[in-house]
């Protein structure tokens, strides 16, 4: 992982504790693998089409890591990475150098105001931050070269159930707590939903696949602390603050009385090109 390129001694006490809290995830180590596949099937692609010096844009806010696997094999690209949060972008500096275009802003801001055809290769993978499947690819067919390729791995609407009904339940019990409401049906469905809107925004599929991770936590402090490092449940998040100490207990206790010990993350993941 690109972790161990790190020049680690530099970093401050914050990013290295960003760094391990990402990297000692379960979680977070077991989904990059799944991130790893769709970055070798992408360098495949592109080394048999002979594709040199491309633009490649990165959305993931992942720190990163897919950005350091495509240097490693060597890719002749332009590169640059987008993310809302300024820490993770410091951490991705430390990682990939100064060679890297860094950019502070929300992924759906930053599409809207790119340039027409300006990228070969887009990357959104994680929870989609901020925007969804469907303006990600509208904004994408326009942003992106003919016969790009956009990358893409997203959790499916069903995605983590145990959580969510811990969520609601900690929702009624804090409505005091309740800053606005958010809607989790952005998510799609299945992988029937992902290929129907790439293909009726204008995307062919190169690769498609839908899949399931389960992961366990010893304790219900355990899990609540990396539900709230991950930030995987944001939209939840966005209307009950976990960092809240009377929150934070209440979802514990409903955690250990549930006896929660495994969640189940469905995701669909895939390549496609633009026609």
């Amino acid at each position: 992982m690109g972790i161990i390129n790190l020049l680690y001694n530099r970093l401050t006490k914050k990013e290295k504790k960003s760094i391990n809290t990402r990297y000692g995830s379960a979680f977070i180590r077991t989904m990059y693998r799944h991130h790893e596949k769709l970055i070798e099937r992408l360098v495949s692609d592109l080394v048999n089409k002979e594709q040199t010096h491309l633009k490649i844009l990165d959305l993931s806010e992942v720190g990163g890591e897919l950005i350091a696997s495509l240097i490693r094999t060597n890719i002749d690209a332009e590169y640059t990475l987008v993310d809302r949060s300024k820490d993770n972008l410091c951490i991705a500096k430390a990682m990939l150098g100064e060679d890297i275009t860094y950019i502070e802003k929300e992924s759906r801001e930053f599409l809207s105001e790119a340039q027409s055809e300006s990228y070969d290769v887009i990357i959104c993978t994680g929870t989609f931050k901020g925007i969804t499947l469907g303006t990600f690819i509208k904004e994408s067919k326009r942003v992106i070269k003919s016969n790009g390729k956009i990358v893409v791995l997203i959790g499916l609407k069903d995605s983590m159930p145990e959580l969510k009904r811990l969520c609601y339940k900690v929702l009624v019990q804090h409505p005091e707590k309740i800053t606005k409401f958010i809607s989790a049906s952005q998510y799609p469905s299945s992988r029937r939903e992902v290929e129907k809107i790439c293909s009726k925004g204008g995307f062919r599929t190169v690769a498609c696949g839908q899949a399931r991770q389960i992961f366990g936590f010893a304790s219900g402090k355990r899990l609540v602390r990396w539900l709230s490092d991950a930030r995987i449940l944001e939209h939840y998040e966005e209307m009950l603050n976990l960092k809240n100490k009377q929150v934070r207990e209440s979802f514990i206790k409903f955690v250990e009385e549930e006896q929660v010990q495994w969640i189940t993350h469905k995701f669909v993941y895939g390549i496609w090109e633009k026609n």
